[in-house]
């Protein structure tokens, strides 16, 4: 149980990820830590196995925010941000079965600033967890070499061992995670530009009641205490704001029909993001032409966000339609050039259509800025080899290979190319 407990903070801790990379930002108070709907994460465990994570919207729960996280589309978790640092919960309120009354504490994933040496404890958490920052290196995984990369190991309170570590490199993340040596890695990525929930300035212990949780440090389980006045309370309630809300809704309803007059949502930046999280989670889904119906929709309204270009663009990539998809993520990155992402997903609509040299552009001006990312020098690679170059195919196949050995599509592209 201990195991499975402690597996499932490292990995819901690699949800929680960062923009712009740099020795600086670990110095800041959390500030510069956004959480941006949209935005999407790859790992590979030793198995094979792949798992996505995935930002997909902001949740107000008494006016705070909470940035909802899933796993392959399913498992919701739920993450806030604060001045003192980042934390988890494991559900909304109300929403867990099997706590009634409440839901669990928090666990304290980064605790601001972070910094090697520095440690802290999560009492909240079953069993209460510590956390330490070994070290600060370059870090190496399939997405690429990520320098100030941070060690941080965790282990329960009353253990003097350590059963896990993750890699943390600023301005991606989570880039690595272990337990028990068996590792996950992360292989791909794209970071939203979307913008995050703002940062909260109040304390953890100052928003626990305003989200109704009793928090007792006392009480390392985790769990709430509540009276049964309290109970009765919540119960009625429970009841009585639904029916409040349900007649105003009525009233509204009923004066907007009568006046004859329509609420515009279209212009409500809430309303836009969420179709555009849903659309991404479309996309990911494999319901490509529903993805682009939204975002056909948002293009008339909000020609001028990148992402939504980017996002269509792929959507039309993997309907076959790359001719629209070109124009498309050309769009985005007439909008937003350093948009790698698009640049990537412009390089394999190009493959896909047999242009193999301005496939090659693309990627030559991904890795001029971002050099060493194995899933990159992958892409170059296939492009050279399209142009008959064997010889720069082999090298980047061979770099790609030196930069994560167990890399499966380098492996089979130096095989490709020995064999021919």
């Amino acid at each position: 149980m201990i195991s499975i407990r402690l597996k499932s903070v490292i990995t819901l801790g690699a949800f929680c990820l960062i923009l712009w990379p740099g020795p600086a930002i670990c110095n800041q108070t959390g500030g510069e830590f956004p959480l941006n709907p949209g935005s999407w994460w790859k790992y590979r465990d030793q198995g094979g196995n792949t798992e996505i994570v995935s930002i997909t919207r902001t949740v107000n729960v008494s006016g705070i925010p909470l940035v909802e996280v899933i796993r392959n589309g399913i498992n919701p978790g739920y993450f806030l941000r604060t001045r003192e640092g980042l934390y988890r919960f494991d559900s909304l309120p109300g929403k867990k079965e099997s706590e009634p009354t409440g839901f669990p504490l928090p666990t304290m994933v980064i605790k601001f600033p972070l910094e090697v040496g520095q440690t802290w404890s999560s009492p909240w958490t079953d069993p209460p967890l510590s956390f330490s920052v070994i070290n600060e290196d370059t870090f190496t995984t399939p997405a690429g070499k990520f320098p100030h990369t941070f060690k941080i190991a965790y282990r329960p309170v009353s253990d003097p061992i350590y059963h896990g570590y993750s890699w943390y490199a600023p301005g991606v993340g989570f880039v690595a995670m272990e337990e028990n040596r068996y590792r996950s890695e992360l292989i791909s990525y794209s970071i939203s530009d979307l913008l995050p929930p703002d940062l909260v300035e109040k304390k953890i212990a100052d928003l626990l009641p305003r989200l109704g949780i009793t928090a007792n440090t006392e009480n390392p389980s985790g769990r709430t205490k509540r009276d049964n006045s309290e109970g009765s309370h919540n119960s009625a309630t429970r009841f009585l704001i639904p029916g409040i809300l349900l007649l105003v809704f009525v009233a509204v309803l009923a004066w907007l029909i009568k006046l004859n007059r329509k609420m515009d949502m279209d212009s409500d930046p809430t309303v836009l993001r969420g179709e555009i999280a849903l659309a991404s989670a479309m996309v990911r889904e494999g319901l490509y032409a529903e993805a682009a119906r939204i975002l056909q929709r948002q293009t008339v309204k909000n020609p001028q966000w990148p992402d939504v270009a980017a996002l269509l663009g792929q959507a039309y990539t993997h309907m076959g339609r790359y001719e629209d998809a070109c124009l498309e993520l050309k769009r985005a990155l007439t909008l937003n050039p350093d948009m790698t992402s698009a640049r990537l997903d412009l390089a394999q609509v190009y493959l896909a259509s047999d242009e193999p040299s301005r496939a090659l552009e693309e990627l030559d001006a991904v890795l001029a800025k971002n050099p060493g990312f194995a899933d990159v020098l992958v892409k170059r690679g296939q492009a050279y080899l399209a142009l008959g170059n064997t010889e720069h195919a082999e090298a980047d196949a061979r770099e790609a290979l030196d930069i994560n050995p167990s890399f499966t599509e380098a492996q089979e592209l130096l095989e490709e190319i020995l064999s021919s």
